[in-house]
């Protein structure tokens, strides 16, 4: 997992696609519509959405295979809390069309940390994560997920 500034981003990845990539975040702004964005030539897909926080226990916890989510929150802001995958119950069996397994969220206690505008956090398939966690009471909240195919990071 990673949690920093935008402004550090440029020290993580000397890739193509994480230059790229940053750069369409750092131009998104809240006006962006939602819906999926390509990303040529990398397969990268960012979905933008605007939703409302919500209180922990009614948000999933989740991890992927296929791909590593680079979260941005475009407005508002959220806490997200992680914990290692391969320690979780899982609820579901893995679904490859979804790239999706739910799990159980545990009751020792997590990384819970805020994403607000300016920041990211990236999130590998060992990395199960609850996002959109209301810091306090439910609010509106407009958030990019970038789906990175996972093969990038060791091409």
């Amino acid at each position: 997992m990673i949690l920093d500034a935008l402004d550090n981003a440029r020290w993580y990845f000397s890739h193509a696609w994480w230059r790229d990539l940053m750069a369409f975040i750092r131009n998104a702004s809240v006006h962006l519509p939602d819906g999926e964005h390509l990303l040529p030539p990398h397969g990268i897909v960012a979905r933008v959405f605007s939703m409302q926080t919500k209180p922990q226990s009614s948000c999933q916890l989740e991890s992927h295979r296929a791909s590593v989510d680079v979260q941005v929150v475009l407005s508002g802001d959220e806490l997200i809390s992680v914990w290692p995958a391969p320690s979780l119950t899982a609820i579901t069996d893995y679904d490859p069309d979804r790239d999706v397994r739910f799990y159980t969220p545990p009751a020792d206690s997590s990384a819970t940390f805020p994403l607000q505008p300016g920041r990211f956090a990236v999130f590998f398939p060992q990395d199960a994560h609850m996002t959109l966690i209301a810091p306090s009471a439910p609010a509106p909240i407009k958030k990019l997920v970038a789906k990175v195919p996972a093969h990038l990071f060791s091409a």
